[in-house]
């Protein structure tokens, strides 16, 4: 039997300069429709529009800990969402 491997959505603030640094984590979501909505939230605690992206994660670091491309899946890794 093969072990199923569950991916979540990251948040992150893209606005690093840090090469091999995706961004700092905000949050992780199970689905999508959360992961905007804590968009909005969190650019309407912003002064000016933040640079964020949203990716999938199948690890997950600390919220505010660096996303680097070692949190992200391989190509053509297949991974389920999180419930």
């Amino acid at each position: 039997m093969s072990e199923r491997k569950t991916a979540t959505i990251g948040l992150i603030d893209t606005r690093t300069e840090t090469p091999g640094i995706l961004g700092a984590l905000i949050g992780a979501y199970s689905n999508m429709e959360a992961a905007f909505a804590a968009n909005a939230a969190f650019q309407s605690q912003q002064r000016t529009h933040v640079r964020t992206k949203m990716v999938t994660l199948k690890e997950s670091p600390p919220v505010g800990a660096s996303v680097e491309p070692k949190h992200l899946p391989r190509e053509g890794e297949h991974l389920e969402l999180s419930q």
